[in-house]
Parts: structure tokens; C-alpha cells; sequence
């Protein structure tokens, strides 16, 4: 363990923002809030997936990286299985997943319960606003300025190379991860 805190502390211990694959499901998270748990004042927050096909859905749930805690290879892409409006058993949806880097509650509790836990989760949600605002952004400012061709010009290089970058992450960046499937 005290290996594992040594590397956190470097930041080798991959986070799911810097995995390869990132750019591809990003557009895809939804972040849902909820005050079941934490009530009005410290709402839940949950990091849904909803792919654009069962196909997409279940090549991301091939996706691996390392538990956020401990290290041990894990799938941060995971079904809900969830129960039926009538309380019965609800069958799996690979159109509806959800995101948690770390070990599953049944291999280790302790491990999604730490900081490393909490800090993925609002590194990953950071990150997924990022993804979600700022090419909208940038698309506005373009048409709202569009009178000024140099800045124009400029806010339309940003733009594209937002673009670029965001395929070549999703496209290009290193050999599969931990037995990843492509």
C-alpha cells in the first residue's frame, strides 16, 4: 500500500481523464444529481453513461484501467442492473451504464470509500463539463463575432483544433490498456 500512495502521489496511477479513450465517451456521460443520499445541502452526484447504441455500450464496458485506490485492473464502464418500476428484477440496458474508478463493492468496499475515489469523480465531472460547455462556447463567441474577421479567423482555429485534438485523443493514443479490446 504504502507503494500505491507513493505512486498517487506522483501521479502515475492513471486517472479515466487520461485514458485513451476519454474523447470517445465523454459526450456521452450525463451527470445525474440526486439528494437521496446526501439531502438538499450535499446532493449525490452520479456519473451515468448513455451510449449512442448497445454496440458502443458494450465496447465500453471492455474499456480497463487501474483502480483509482489500489491499482488493480478494473472496468470503470459498468451496467445497473437495477429493479423494475414493479420492484421486480430489471434486465441489464447497454444503453444506460455508469462510471466508478474504482474496484467493484463486491471485490473491495474500502477502495471507493478513500480520496483517491472522491477526487476521480470530480477530476471525471470537471472534466466532462469541460467536454460538454466549451466547444459551445467557442461556437457562440465564433457567431457572435463573426463581423471581426481576425477574431473570427481566430475563435475557428480554436475550434478547430478542439476538434482535432479531441479525434486524435480518441483515435491515436497508445496501444490498448490492460487487455482493452479494440
Amino acid at each position: 500500500m504504502a507503494v500505491l500512495r507513493v505512486l498517487r502521489g506522483l501521479g502515475t496511477i492513471m486517472s479515466f481523464v487520461d485514458h485513451p479513450r476519454f474523447a470517445e465517451v465523454a459526450p456521452f456521460f450525463v451527470v445525474e444529481v440526486y439528494d437521496r443520499d446526501g439531502g438538499h445541502t450535499s446532493p449525490r452526484v452520479r456519473l451515468e453513461v448513455h451510449p449512442p447504441d448497445a454496440t458502443t455500450g458494450l465496447r465500453w464496458l471492455t474499456l480497463a484501467m487501474p483502480c483509482v485506490e489500489c491499482g488493480a485492473a478494473i472496468h470503470p464502464i459498468r451496467q445497473r442492473a437495477g429493479e423494475s418500476a414493479r420492484g421486480g428484477p430489471k434486465k441489464p440496458s447497454l444503453l444506460h451504464l455508469y462510471f466508478a474508478p474504482t474496484c467493484p463493492l463486491a471485490v473491495s468496499l474500502r477502495c471507493s470509500r478513500g480520496a483517491a475515489a472522491r477526487d476521480e469523480y470530480i477530476r471525471v465531472r470537471r472534466a466532462v463539463d469541460l467536454a460538454h460547455t466549451l466547444p459551445a462556447r467557442v461556437e457562440r463567441a465564433l457567431h457572435a463575432h463573426e463581423h471581426d474577421a481576425d477574431l473570427a479567423r481566430l475563435l475557428g482555429e480554436v475550434l478547430a483544433h478542439l476538434e482535432a485534438e479531441h479525434r486524435s485523443r480518441a483515435a491515436t493514443l497508445a496501444p490498448p490498456l490492460f487487455g482493452e479490446t479494440r
